[in-house]
């Protein structure tokens, strides 16, 4: 990871996806948007209801990236459409 993260700089991409379904998924997706200073999308899924309100409440504070949030587990399809409809307004 260190080295991953050393070679990482602000220009180098032009758009940041994450997927956030978990406390450390979160960080780590705040970690990448500062490092990289580009547009970013957080995919945020989880099927607790306030788990997924924690987690795109971690993303909104601390970065200001577009947020698709869902509750969803096992079907990936309200995210997918969620998340087509935030491509399109790029």
């Amino acid at each position: 990871m260190e080295s991953c993260l050393d070679g990482l700089e602000k220009g180098q991409y032009d758009l940041l996806v994450g997927f956030v379904h978990k406390d450390a998924a979160a960080s780590y997706f705040i970690t990448f948007y500062h490092l990289l200073e580009c547009e970013s999308i957080a995919l945020v899924f989880e099927k607790d209801n306030e788990l997924l309100e924690e987690f795109v409440k971690m993303v909104d504070e601390n970065t200001d990236s577009k947020i698709v949030a869902v509750r969803a587990f096992h079907n990936p399809t309200p995210l997918r459409v969620k998340f087509d409809k935030v491509l399109k307004d790029l």
